[in-house]
């Protein structure tokens, strides 16, 4: 407060106080302010809260995530990697409720595998030790096996594996119950459908 605006005010002083409030006003001007740090700071008007740090970080990680999801599927655009050819299987006896898909990834030209990412619904769980197996069926009984799973209570699961056959080789997919007595290409198939 200025010694002006406090005069003006409605502040009673006492005999010769005035005076000695306008010399000391007076002494203060004429001396050059104490330069330091500290009154600097505090002489600066307080710096607005950084409200923008969270804008910028969520407009910072926004613009990442694009880049890389936009990496990503470049990357698997180029490499050829992901789902091509999505294959329906049917149930043609001994498990009419059952079905499945299975999605057959491109050829990994660097391995000579390929992806299958097996869905399967309606299958009856098996016995201890038991489990399914996904093959390849040809014609005059040969055959290629891609992997063996279980199914969860329910029968339905999802199954990823990786094959290396030259599919234009077979004839049809079959999932069918292993057991280890029968031949495999003599087991019914509980799934199949045609390789085109």
């Amino acid at each position: 407060m200025r010694i002006d605006d406090f005069l003006e005010s409605d502040v009673m002083l006492a005999a010769g106080e005035l005076e000695q409030l306008q010399y000391a006003d007076r002494l203060l001007r004429s001396v050059p302010a104490p330069d330091s740090p500290f009154l600097r700071a505090v002489a600066r008007p307080p710096r607005q809260p950084a409200r923008s740090f969270g804008f910028r970080f969520r407009l910072t990680a926004a613009a990442a995530s694009a880049v890389a999801a936009l990496a990503f599927g470049v990357t698997q655009w180029q490499s050829g990697s992901g789902a091509y050819e999505t294959v329906r299987l049917s149930a043609p006896s001994g498990a009419p409720n059952a079905s499945g898909t299975i999605r057959v990834g491109r050829l990994d030209p660097a391995t000579g595998n390929f992806e299958l990412a097996i869905d399967v619904e309606g299958l009856p769980p098996v016995g201890h030790g038991d489990y399914y197996v996904l093959w390849l069926r040809r014609d005059g009984g040969e055959f290629g096996v891609c992997g063996t799973f279980n199914v969860r209570e329910g029968g339905s699961t999802r199954i990823v594996m990786n094959a290396s056959y030259q599919l234009e080789d077979y004839e049809s997919w079959v999932i069918s119950s292993d057991h280890p007595s029968e031949p495999i290409d003599e087991r019914p198939a509980l799934l199949e459908a045609e390789i085109s």
